[in-house]
């Protein structure tokens, strides 16, 4: 539903913005740092998620750092599914078939 609303909060207010403008546009907020290790940040996003009633976060790389991306898929995703705090079937294998799944 958080994501849902931020796109309307684009498509109403900017409409001539492409999607990609949007994610760039958004990529450019940090809100939320976090640092340690992938139980450690798993911990303080589930807290964050219990406090603040997030249904989601994205984590941002500098370009071309694989290590990080690896880090993020390999390591934090697994212990945030574990949580219960990230799925582990998707409704489909594009962004469409999974946006606006709940």
């Amino acid at each position: 539903p958080g994501m849902i609303g931020k796109l309307l909060q684009y498509t109403e207010a900017k409409k001539d913005m492409t999607l990609r403008e949007i994610a760039k546009h958004e990529a450019m907020h940090e809100t939320y740092p976090a640092q340690g290790t992938p139980e450690q940040v798993a911990a303080a996003i589930e807290e964050a998620a219990d406090i603040g009633g997030a249904d989601g976060f994205h984590f941002r790389a500098p370009v071309g750092d694989i290590d990080y991306l690896r880090q993020i898929s390999e390591k934090l995703m697994p212990n945030l599914r574990r949580r219960g705090r990230a799925r582990a079937v998707h409704a489909g294998p594009r962004l469409r078939d999974n946006l606006f799944a709940f």
